[in-house]
C-alpha cells in the first residue's frame, strides 16, 4: 500500500491508469474548482450487479467534507458529477452499495484524486493525503497507512507552508510512536524557529506549545504559556484557561458573572463552539443537582440548537419518569422542555440546513441523523402527553416517531400501540395491533394489549378461541417474514478462507461445501456483539444435530494485546459453546468487505453469501427467527435445485 500511494503523490496519471477501467476521473489531469465526473464499471468487482452510489471526502489542506455522491447508470456504466472549490487539494471516493452496504475502496487502497497547478501538484496535496490516510482512514473506508502518514507529512513540511500549524503537531504524534530521536530533534528545531521568527503569531505559538507537551517538557512548555498569555490575552489558549476556571466555580452568581465575562471575548466561530461545550458542562451539574433554575439560565445561553435540542430532549425524559410505567419527577417542566426540543428539530429540518453538520458526516447522514434525533423528541413528547391524559395527542407524536423509525424500535412500538388504543380503541385498535403481529414486531407488550382489546371486543369468546385466533396471526406473520427475506436475498461471490480455532484446528470454506453456514464476524470489545449472544447461542443448540449448518464466530479487528485469551474467557464466563475463528490480521474481514460489527453473512451450500446484516437485532427471539426462516428458505432452495 505504501508504495502505490507513493505513486499517487508523485506521478498522478500513473496511479489513475492503475485504476484501470473499472474507476475513472474526467479531466484525468484538473485544477481546484473543476468539476469531475467520475466513471465506474462494476463488473466482475464488489459491488457486481448492484445499484451504486457512495461518497467524496473532500479536502483542503488538513480539513475534510464529505459528500454525497449521486451515480446514474447508463450503457457505459455509471457515472456522478462532482463539484470543487478553488481551494480542494484532494479528493477520496467510496463506493457504496446503497442497498447492501457493500463497499469497494480499491482493496483498502482508496480511490484519491489530486489537483494540479499547473504541471505540479498543488501545495496542500501531500497534507491532505498525510491526513487522509492516517486522522481519516476510518471514515475513508480505508485501513491507517502510518508510514505513508510520516512520508507525505515530511513532504507537506517543504511544499506546504499555509498549513504548517497543522501538519507539525500531527506529525510530532506520528514520530511519537515510531521515532522519538527525531522527534525530540524536529519539535526542538520548530519550537526554536518560531520564536525566533518576529513574524510569528498566536497560531504558531500554539503549535509550538503542542510540540513541547508532545516532548513531555513541562518546563518548556510553561515558558510557551506564559510567552501566549502575555502576548495574546484575548487569545484561545486565555479563553481556555478561563473557561476551566469558570467550570470550578462553586458560588453560582460568580459562576454566572465569569460566563458573562468570557463572552465578551468572542472574536470567532471556534470561540462559541468552544463556550457552547463550556455551557453544556455546566448543565450537566446544575441538571445533576435538580437546580432546574441555573439550568434554564445556561439553556438559554445556549446557541447550538441540536445541543439544546438534545439536552432539552435528555431531562424531559428523565424529569417524565424514564419509563411509560414510572411516576414523573416533573411533568409540566417535562412538557415544556419535550415541546421546545421538538421546536428546535424541526427548525432545523425544514428548512434543511447542511451548513452546519459535522465534516465527517455527509449531507444525507446528517438529515438521517437529525431525524432521528426529532423522532427521539417526539417519542418522549408522545409519553408525557399520555401522561397528561391527551392520548390523542400522544398517539400523533407516536406517529411522527413511528415514520422516521419505521417500526424498528420495539420499545416505541410498544408505546405508539398502548396510545392507539387509548386514543381509538375498540376493533380499529384490534386491527392496528394485528399488523404488528403478522409483520413480526409483536413484543410480549404488544401481545397483551392484543389480548385486553380482543377480550373487549368479542366479550364472549374463551382464551381458547384467543390462543387459536394468535396462531392464526403468527401464520400469516411467518408467511410473511419469509416472503420478505426471500426478496431480501442478495447473491455474492465468498473467497475461501483457512482459520483456525481456539483449539488450533483449521477451517476452511471449502470444507463446509454444501453446508448452510452463518458467519459472525465479532469482538471482544464490540458491546452489540456480545448482546447478541444469548440468542446465537439458542440458534446453535438449536441447530447443533443438523450437519447441514454451521455457524461459526469470526473473531476479528480486535483492539487488545491476546485476542486469544479474550476470546476465550469470554466463551468461559457465559458458557457458550461457539466455534470461534481467529482472524489475526483482520485478513478475511477485509476479503469480506465487513467493516463494522457485529456483521453476520449467510452463505448457501454453493458457498455464495445470500444475506448480510450489519448490527444487530434489540430482541433476541426476533434474531433467532429470522435466521431460522433463512436456513429454512436456502434449505429449500438448496432442495429445488
Amino acid at each position: 500500500m505504501i508504495s502505490r500511494i507513493l505513486f499517487l503523490g508523485c506521478f498522478f496519471s500513473y496511479c489513475l491508469a492503475l485504476f484501470g477501467q473499472k474507476f475513472t476521473v474526467y479531466p484525468s489531469k484538473r485544477e481546484p474548482g473543476t468539476q469531475l465526473t467520475l466513471n465506474y464499471q462494476p463488473a466482475d468487482g464488489p459491488l457486481d450487479g448492484q445499484k451504486i452510489g457512495g461518497y467524496a471526502f473532500c479536502f483542503q489542506g488538513a480539513k475534510m467534507e464529505k459528500f454525497d455522491l449521486e451515480f446514474q447508470e447508463d450503457q457505459d456504466g455509471w457515472h456522478a458529477f462532482l463539484p470543487t472549490t478553488s481551494t480542494t487539494s484532494l479528493v477520496s471516493v467510496l463506493l457504496v452499495s446503497p442497498e447492501t452496504g457493500d463497499i469497494d475502496n480499491d482493496h483498502n487502497y482508496g480511490y484519491f484524486i489530486g489537483f494540479y497547478s499547473g504541471d505540479s501538484l498543488v501545495n496542500a496535496y501531500h497534507t491532505s493525503l498525510a491526513f487522509a490516510v492516517g486522522v481519516y482512514a476510518t471514515d475513508l473506508g480505508i485501513v491507517e497507512d502510518v508510514q505513508t502518514a510520516l512520508m507525505q507529512s515530511e513532504l507537506a513540511l517543504q511544499s506546504d507552508p499555509t498549513n504548517r500549524n497543522d501538519i507539525l503537531p500531527y506529525y510530532a504524534f506520528l514520530l511519537s510512536n515510531t521515532d522519538t530521536v527525531k522527534l525530540k530533534e524536529m519539535a526542538i528545531s520548530a519550537i526554536r524557529e518560531i520564536e525566533e521568527n518576529p513574524g510569528s503569531g498566536e497560531d504558531d505559538y500554539m503549535t509550538a506549545r503542542s510540540l513541547a507537551v508532545m516532548l513531555g517538557d513541562a518546563s518548556l512548555q510553561i515558558r510557551l504559556e506564559n510567552q501566549i498569555r502575555t502576548n495574546y490575552p484575548g487569545g484561545r489558549m486565555v479563553l481556555s484557561f478561563l473557561g476551566g476556571a469558570t467550570l470550578q466555580l462553586t458560588d453560582p452568581e460568580e459562576q454566572s458573572r465569569a460566563f458573562e465575562g468570557l463572552k465578551q471575548r468572542f472574536r470567532s466561530s471556534d470561540d462559541q463552539e468552544f463556550l457552547d461545550d463550556l455551557t453544556v458542562q455546566i448543565i450537566g451539574v446544575f441538571e445533576a443537582r435538580e437546580d432546574w433554575d441555573w439550568v434554564r439560565y445556561y439553556l438559554d445561553r445556549l446557541s447550538d440548537p441540536l445541543k439544546k435540542a438534545g439536552l432539552m430532549n435528555s431531562m424531559a425524559w428523565k424529569l417524565a419518569g424514564a419509563s411509560i410505567k414510572a411516576e414523573a419527577l416533573d411533568l409540566d417542566l417535562a412538557e415544556e422542555y419535550a415541546r421546545k426540543s421538538v421546536e428546535l428539530l424541526r427548525g432545523v429540518l425544514d428548512p434543511f440546513d447542511a451548513s452546519v453538520r459535522p465534516n465527517n458526516l455527509s449531507p444525507n447522514e446528517y438529515h438521517q441523523t437529525t431525524e432521528v434525533d426529532y423522532a427521539n423528541a417526539a417519542d418522549t413528547y408522545a409519553m408525557i402527553r399520555f401522561k397528561s391524559g391527551d392520548f390523542q395527542e400522544a398517539l400523533d407524536y407516536g406517529e411522527m416517531a413511528e415514520r422516521i423509525y419505521r417500526f424498528s424500535n420495539p420499545e416505541i412500538n410498544e408505546r405508539y400501540v398502548l396510545y392507539h388504543v387509548k386514543a381509538v380503541g375498540g376493533e380499529e385498535s384490534l386491527r392496528f395491533i394485528e399488523q404488528f403481529v403478522q409483520n413480526g414486531l409483536a413484543t410480549a407488550g404488544i401481545l397483551n394489549l392484543l389480548d385486553t382489546v380482543y377480550q373487549d371486543v368479542y366479550p364472549n369468546n374463551t382464551q381458547v378461541d384467543f390462543e387459536q385466533y394468535l396462531a392464526n396471526l403468527n401464520h400469516e406473520s411467518r408467511k410473511n417474514q419469509l416472503e420478505m427475506l426471500e426478496a431480501s436475498l442478495i447473491n455474492m461471490e465468498a473467497g475461501d478462507f483457512n482459520l483456525k480455532d481456539l483449539a488450533g484446528d483449521s477451517v476452511s470454506l471449502a470444507s463446509l461445501q454444501g453446508k448452510i453456514v452463518i458467519l459472525d464476524f465479532w469482538a471482544s470489545w464490540c458491546g452489540p456483539c456480545l448482546a447478541s449472544f444469548p440468542a446465537m447461542q439458542q440458534l446453535v443448540d438449536q441447530y447443533a444435530q443438523d450437519d447441514s449448518v454451521k455457524i461459526l464466530f469470526i473473531n476479528t479487528m480486535e483492539r487488545v494485546a491476546d485476542p486469544v485469551a479474550a476470546a476465550q474467557r469470554i466463551m468461559t464466563a457465559k458458557g457458550y459453546s461457539f466455534r470461534v475463528l481467529l482472524d489475526q490480521g483482520n485478513k478475511m474481514a477485509a476479503d469480506y468487505q465487513v467493516d463494522g460489527l457485529p456483521t453476520k453473512l449467510v452463505l448457501d451450500g454453493t458457498g455464495r453469501i445470500r444475506f448480510r446484516e450489519i448490527g444487530s437485532l434489540s430482541d433476541g427471539a426476533q434474531t433467532v427467527e429470522e435466521f431460522t426462516n433463512l436456513i429454512t428458505i436456502l434449505k429449500k432452495q438448496q432442495k429445488t435445485n
